[in-house]
C-alpha cells in the first residue's frame, strides 16, 4: 500500500492536509486531519471501472461548513441527546445546544470540526485528539486515537478509540454517504440487508423514544435484501422524511449489513462491534453545497450507514449506555468491505 499527503489549505495557521491510502488493487481512500473526514473512496465495478463510492464535496470551504456531516467522524457522541443535558453519578451534565433544544453530533465544534494529529502506519493512518474536560460540555478529560486501515483488494477498517480520565459516555462513528452506482443513480436505489430483528422507535425531533419494535411486517424489515426506496415513502416514515432510526443489529451472522448496487454490481459487506446501525437515507441533503465534481446535491442521494450505539441511551432507561472510566475505555471496530458479484 502507497501513502500520499497533499497540503490543501489552512485552518487557524493549521495545515489541513489530505492523506490518500492506496492499494495495490487500485482502490483508493482520501482522509483529511481536519474531521478525520474521509472525502473519497475510490473502488471497481464489475467491469473494473474505478467510481467514487462517497458522497464529496468539493473544496476545503464546504468541509469546514459541512451542514451534513459528510465523511466525518462524528462525536463525543453521535446523534442527538434530548434536551442536551443527562445525568451521570447525580450529576445533571448541560451540552450545547446545536439542533433545537438539543444536542446533536457532539456539539457545534464537535470531533468533526477538530484539527487531529497523524501519524502514518503502514497500512494506513493514525488520527489522534486530546478533548479536554466541559468541551460541548461534556465530562472527563478524552484522548481519542482513530485508525483508518486499508488493506487488500479493498477492505476498509475503522479503530475508534478513546480513554477517560472519568466517568463519561462516548458513542463514535462515522458519517460518509455510500452511493456505489458512482452516482449514477441516487442512494435509494441500491439494494439494502440489515441483519436486524428490531428498531428504534423515533419520535419528535427524531430523537429515540426507547420503545423498541419489531421489524417484521413493517417498512423497516431488511433482514432479506430490499430495495432501499420501495418503503421510503410508507406513512411511518411520513415524519422522518425517510429512515433515520437505529437498528439493532442481531449479531448472528457475518456480515452485518450489505448494499448492493445492481448496475455496477458493486458490494459493501459492514462488520462492526457495535450494537446498533443508525441507517439515515440523506433526508435533508437538498440545496447544500456541490458534491463529486460540481452535482447538485438533492435527498437520498447517498445513504449512511453508522455504527455505533442508540442516540439518547443516556437518557432512555431500558438501553442504558456503556459508561467508559480508565478502568474501562472506549473501543470499537468497524470494517467495510467493497467488492463485486
Amino acid at each position: 500500500m502507497k501513502i500520499t499527503t497533499n497540503v490543501i489549505g489552512r485552518i487557524n495557521n493549521q495545515e489541513i492536509i489530505k492523506y490518500q491510502l492506496k492499494a495495490n488493487s487500485g482502490a483508493f481512500v482520501d482522509i483529511l486531519n481536519y474531521g478525520g473526514i474521509i472525502t473519497g473512496i475510490w473502488v471497481p465495478d464489475y467491469a473494473n471501472n474505478f467510481d467514487n463510492v462517497v458522497l464529496t464535496y468539493d473544496n476545503l470551504d464546504s468541509y469546514i461548513a459541512n451542514p451534513g456531516y459528510l465523511g466525518a467522524i462524528i462525536g463525543r457522541h453521535s446523534g442527538r441527546i434530548g434536551m442536551a443535558r443527562f445525568k451521570l453519578n447525580n450529576t445533571i451534565y448541560n451540552l450545547t445546544k446545536n439542533n433545537g433544544e438539543h444536542n446533536l453530533h457532539g456539539g457545534n465544534i464537535g470531533l468533526d470540526k477538530r484539527i487531529w494529529q497523524t501519524r502514518q502506519l503502514d497500512d494506513g493512518l493514525k488520527l489522534t485528539y486530546f478533548s479536554p474536560i466541559s468541551e460541548e460540555g461534556f465530562p472527563a478529560n478524552v484522548r481519542f486515537e482513530i485508525y483508518y486501515r486499508l488493506h487488500e483488494p479493498a477492505t476498509f477498517y475503522i479503530n475508534y478509540k478513546a480513554y477517560p480520565d472519568a466517568a463519561t459516555i462516548i458513542n463514535l462513528t462515522n458519517h460518509s454517504y455510500f452511493n456505489l452506482s458512482g452516482l449514477y443513480n441516487t442512494g435509494i436505489k441500491q439494494t439494502l440487508q440489515i441483519a436486524a430483528n428490531e428498531y428504534c422507535e423515533v419520535g419528535q425531533d427524531f430523537l429515540p423514544t426507547g420503545n423498541i419494535l419489531a421489524v417484521e411486517n413493517t417498512a423497516f424489515d431488511f433482514r432479506k435484501p430490499k430495495l432501499i426506496e420501495s418503503d421510503i415513502h410508507v406513512k411511518e416514515l411520513n415524519m422522518t422524511h425517510g429512515f433515520d432510526h437505529p437498528f439493532i443489529l442481531a449479531h448472528t451472522s457475518s456480515p452485518d449489513i450489505v448494499l448492493y448496487d445492481a448496475k455496477t454490481r458493486r458490494e459493501l459487506n459492514i462488520t462492526t462491534t457495535e450494537k446498533a446501525v443508525v441507517f439515515y437515507t440523506g433526508n435533508f441533503l437538498a440545496n447544500t453545497n456541490l458534491v463529486n465534481n460540481g452535482k447538485k446535491c438533492i435527498n437520498h442521494l447517498g445513504i449512511c450507514l453508522e455504527t455505533q450505539n442508540i442516540p439518547n441511551a443516556i437518557n432512555l432507561p431500558n438501553c442504558q449506555p456503556p459508561i467508559y472510566s480508565p478502568q474501562n475505555p472506549y473501543s470499537s471496530t468497524t470494517i467495510w468491505q467493497f467488492g463485486v458479484r
